[in-house]
């Protein structure tokens, strides 16, 4: 984080699986469940879980949040603490809501995600990304359009920047300094490989 911030940023992340690196290209599918305990994160907190590109650089190739994917984040058009899934800032982002209006990060969460990204070609190192994010219930395996809650998606290319991903859950410290015992918690995490012909 930069110096000029109010708070810490806590985070951890992820650039293997199965020690393989996570190639844009390769994947299919990410499913996660995400949990926020309820009363323990401030009204304003801002936590995350992202993938953007890695490259094998410290800190990654971010190349100003272009290639980034924001399966949750409570920043969004339901202001600091909603809850939304995808860009920030971006006309494309969803807000979760519910009979009450915006999931806020102090109330909590429990849900499942599902991230989708299929490839679009429109010549050699050329095309898009289609990526879509799902959220559904946490009792479901993955999520649909027979099943979703709030749907969010994006296309976005080209191909030539597939690079392996970096994965990351944290708390920015932004709006206030991340409150003590706010919990952000990951699990379940598979991540779906594309199905390859037998030439490739």
């Amino acid at each position: 984080m930069n110096r000029d911030t109010k708070g810490a940023c806590v985070y951890t992340t992820a650039v293997q699986c199965g020690d393989e690196d996570i190639r844009m290209g390769d994947i299919a599918a990410i499913d996660f469940k995400v949990t926020v305990p309820a009363g323990r994160c401030g009204p304003r907190e801002w936590i995350a879980v992202y993938m953007f590109p890695w490259c094998g650089q410290p800190g990654g190739c971010w190349d100003g949040g272009d290639r980034e994917v924001d399966f949750v984040e409570t920043k969004g058009p339901n202001g600091p603490g909603g809850f939304a899934s995808n860009w920030g800032d971006r006309p494309k982002q969803a807000g979760w809501v519910n009979q009450q209006g915006a999931i806020r990060v102090n109330n909590g969460t429990k849900q499942h995600i599902t991230f989708t990204s299929s490839q679009v070609l429109l010549g050699p190192n050329s095309g898009t990304y289609q990526w879509d994010i799902r959220v559904c219930d946490a009792t479901e395996t993955s999520c649909d359009s027979s099943n979703q809650l709030w749907h969010a998606y994006r296309e976005k290319g080209p191909i030539v920047f597939d690079e392996s991903m970096m994965i990351v859950v944290d708390n920015w410290g932004v709006n206030d300094p991340p409150q003590k015992g706010c919990v952000l918690e990951i699990t379940d995490m598979v991540i779906t490989k594309q199905l390859r012909s037998p030439e490739e």
